[in-house]
């Protein structure tokens, strides 16, 4: 077989598989070179025993599918930033929540997209994560490429490449839905659902707030062509 191989090059280097005695199954790298002498061809060669650096290799690559994998297909944003807060990386949520193209996105200082009353404080976090090399947890509002605006819980960690921080990545959860839902079960929570005034909760919770500060406070009690009757029947 060394020699079919040989006869193709003066020099040669390949890899095969074979299997020792027991079975077991090993990888070597061939490394050859052709002398010709007369009419005879002599072929030296030496091999190296690389099965452990194929296995290691197979596991890296396993671990970077898995990796692939959780950064694509997960339901979250995930990104990088460099120092500056310029995109490095991005999954296809952040494309999808911000309704920009890749191409758009890469490269381009998120500061872009925050709402701007929330900058400050996105930014006071950015910094600290880059300052302290500790994670940050918080809340921003950022602006779709339509116009919209969108709220996002956002955590923020270091990268560390030989101990330094070279940059952050950010893991952020579309919650502008959640905001949606806890406004409208407050509106129900402190709202007469037939007059869509405030009810006798948010009546007794602004009159304790009134009289724990000790603003005066005058209470007048009208009823309307007898609704209280009405109104009482169907909020007891």
């Amino acid at each position: 077989m060394l020699a079919e191989q040989a006869d193709l090059c003066e020099q040669g280097q390949f890899i095969i598989e074979c299997r020792e005695r027991t079975g077991s199954k090993k990888f070597v790298e061939v490394f050859t070179i052709n002398k010709h002498i007369g009419d005879q061809i002599f072929v030296y060669g030496t091999m190296i025993d690389i099965t452990g650096s194929i296995h290691s290799q197979a596991e890296l690559s396993l671990s970077e599918q898995r990796y692939r994998s959780l950064f694509e297909y997960n339901s979250n944003l995930i990104y990088s930033f460099d120092l500056q807060g310029k995109f490095d990386s991005m999954n296809p949520m952040v494309t999808k929540t911000l309704g920009y193209s890749f191409e758009e996105l890469i490269h381009v200082d998120f500061k872009t997209f925050i709402y701007p009353d929330d900058l400050p404080h996105t930014m006071s976090n950015f910094m600290d994560v880059i300052k302290y090399g500790e994670h940050r947890a918080y809340e921003t509002r950022v602006i779709h490429k339509s116009g919209e605006i969108r709220h996002a819980h956002i955590i923020n960690l270091p990268i560390y490449v030989d101990n330094q921080i070279i940059g952050v990545y950010g893991i952020a959860q579309d919650i502008t839905d959640s905001k949606r839902y806890l406004a409208e079960i407050k509106n129900l929570a402190y709202k007469d659902h037939l007059t869509g005034f405030p009810n006798r909760r948010r009546f007794e919770e602004t009159y304790q707030d009134y009289i724990s500060t000790g603003t005066p406070v005058v209470v007048a009690i009208v009823d309307l062509d007898g609704f209280k009757i009405v109104n009482d029947l169907s909020n007891p």
